[in-house]
Parts: structure tokens; sequence; C-alpha cells
């Protein structure tokens, strides 16, 4: 026992000492809970408030500004813009700038003669049934009877009807977002590890002495894990069609399309972290601390109004927001090509740059 505790005490502190060398891994360590405290604290909930709305009319009149008034101070709903084509605020609905539209009727002032309520109807997009359920239990209390025997507003009649998950399954929200979010996870950290991996098996050496061109070999790294995340996305797509129901009813080859951008963007974010990382550990950490934020702040956890505006900025710069969208729009909202290309710029954006950059690092390493 005499010999066991000093050995036990020289081995704790050669690990200790060969610990604090390895600066980046130490710093991604506390790093990573440090961002998901600070994300969790500040910026995610589970009650939007302030959710972009529309609103469809004709016509001004005081009656409507009250109405908007009235909607908004239940805090749930923004309006953000006033529109004349019903289309255009659908459109608004499938590429997700919208969650609610308000559709004011043509013929409003005859009801109002009549001295009878004026029909309305707000159109929720219902596709995450957590953040608009809470918005349509607000309205529908503010709009309705009280206990005095009043309401609100008593010129209006409110009808909502519920677009794109009726049943407000959750499963149509997560299945199709858990394809982004499996392949973000499994591509980044397999392209990770990729050359890092060639540098601690001596094998790295061998490469770059090979006549190859430098993308060639980057590409040719690349490949095998782009192929691995095709047949992911075949899987799980046949997967949620046979055993959830989710139904396909907008653009295929416009979601094909988007899925080619993605699997290429983080197969570019992974080769970077591995071009960065000394070791392994390293390569998986940084894997991480992309990995956490995406699903975070990307609206499939939690909903990505709810959250502040510099959150959602955050969440803007990351191809998985951007990706359902695209997913929820082909598949739930009947997105057609021309809605799910607008929605993919930002994600061939990030795989240009992310390649870019990986080329760059790739040739620094030659």
């Amino acid at each position: 026992m005499r010999d066991f505790l000093p050995l036990l005490l020289a081995i704790s502190v050669k690990e200790f000492k060969q610990m604090s060398r390895d600066r980046l891994t130490l710093g991604l360590l506390l790093a990573i809970p440090f961002l998901q405290l600070m994300l969790s604290g500040y910026a995610l909930t589970h009650h939007p408030k302030a959710l972009p709305t529309a609103v469809v009319s004709n016509n001004e009149s005081i009656l409507l500004t009250h109405t908007i008034k009235e909607m908004e101070a239940t805090g749930y709903f923004h309006v953000i813009t006033q529109l004349t084509d019903a289309s255009s605020a659908e459109q608004l609905m499938q590429q997700n700038n919208t969650q609610f539209t308000l559709l004011w009727p043509d013929n409003a002032a005859e009801y109002s003669l009549k001295h009878e309520p004026v029909p309305i109807k707000v159109i929720a997009d219902v596709t995450d049934p957590i953040s608009s359920s809470a918005a349509l239990n607000s309205l529908n209390k503010h709009f309705s009877i009280n206990d005095e025997n009043s309401v609100s507003c008593p010129d209006v009649s409110l009808n909502i009807e519920r677009k794109f998950n009726d049943d407000s399954n959750s499963a149509l929200h997560i299945v199709p977002g858990l394809l982004g979010v499996i392949l973000t996870l499994t591509l980044i950290l397999l392209a990770s590890l990729s050359i890092v991996r060639e540098v601690e098996h001596g094998t790295w050496e061998g490469l770059i002495t090979s006549p190859l061109p430098a993308l060639a070999v980057l590409l040719g790294k690349i490949l095998p894990y782009f192929i691995l995340g095709v047949l992911q996305t075949v899987f799980i797509l046949t997967l949620a069609i046979l055993f959830f129901d989710i139904p396909w009813l907008g653009s295929v080859a416009g979601l094909l399309f988007a899925i080619v951008l993605f699997i290429l963007a983080n197969l570019g974010l992974g080769m970077i972290f591995s071009l960065l990382s000394k070791n392994q550990m390293q390569a998986m950490l940084m894997g991480l601390f992309f990995y956490l934020p995406s699903i975070l702040l990307s609206g499939f956890m939690f909903p990505f109004y709810g959250m502040p505006r510099w959150a959602q900025w955050l969440g803007e710069a990351m191809p998985l927001t951007h990706f359902l969208r695209i997913v929820h729009g082909a598949l739930l909202k009947g997105a057609g090509d021309q809605i799910v290309m607008l929605l993919s710029w930002p994600i061939a954006l990030f795989a240009l740059l992310s390649f870019s950059l990986a080329l760059m690092l790739f040739r620094h390493k030659l």
C-alpha cells in the first residue's frame, strides 16, 4: 500500500500535466457546457411570443386595425406584413416566414351595416404543435365570451383553421426533422475524424506525398461519407413514409437537391474540424460544439420564433435551420420547386464556403 499510493499520485499528476498541455481540448470541454447553459437560460423557451403573422385584406378599416391590436395584445401575435392576396400569404407559410394568417373578408362593411359580427378566419401553421397551441388557446379565450358575458372585440366572430398538421401529431414535426439532425451528427463527426485519424495512425505522410492534387485527395476522402449520407437519407425517408405516414406533398426534385447540398455542407464543415484538430478527441469535441447549438437553435427542439432576435440570427447561420424549413415545406406544406430552391441558397452558400476553406486548410497542411 505504501508503494501503491505514491505511484497512483504520480500517474495522476502526469495525466493532469498532459491534459493541461492540450489547451484546445480543455477549452472545448468548458465551452460546451457553458454554451448549453447560456442558450438554455437565455434563448430557449416552450412558450414563444410575438409569432409572425400576415394579414390579408383588400380594404382598411378601424375595425380591422382594432382587431389586429387585440390579437397583438395577447402577446403571441406580431403582424409583419399586410397583403391583398391569400396565395401570397400561403407562400409565406410554406417558406416558414409566417405562422399565422388573418383573412379579413372583402364584404366586412356589409356585416357592420347589419350590426352583425364580421366573420374572420385565422389560418394557423400547426406543423409544430408546441409553438402554435398556446397562441391559439390565447386567441380563443381573447375572442370568446368570458365570465362577464363580454368579449374584447364583440364586432368580429373568430374561425380558426389548422393547416399542415390538423391532428397536432408531433411525429409530423419530429420525424422529418430527424433526417437533418441525424445527417448533421453523423456526417460532421465522421468527416471530422477522417484526416486527423490519418495523422495519428502515421499514414498522412504517404497520402501527402502521392502525386494526386489536393482537391482530388479531399474529394476522395469525402466521397464514402457522401454515399453514406445518401443511404441514410433513403433509409430514414423510407421508414418515415412507411411507419409514420409522413406525406410527400411538395417538390421531389427540389428536396433531393437540397439534401445533396446539406450533405456537402456538413461534410465540408467536418473536414475543416479535422484539419484544425491535433487529435481525434479535439475533432469530436469541435463537432459536438457545432452540433449542440444546431439542434437547439434550428427550431427542431424549441420553437424558432420563440427565441430572442440574437438567437434567431445565430440559428440562421446554421444549415440545419434552413434544411428543416425545406423538409417540412416539401413534405408537409406542398412547397414547389421555386420555394424549395429559394430556401436552399443559404445551404449552398454554406457548402461553398466550407469546401473553399477546407481546401485552403488542406493545401496549407501539405
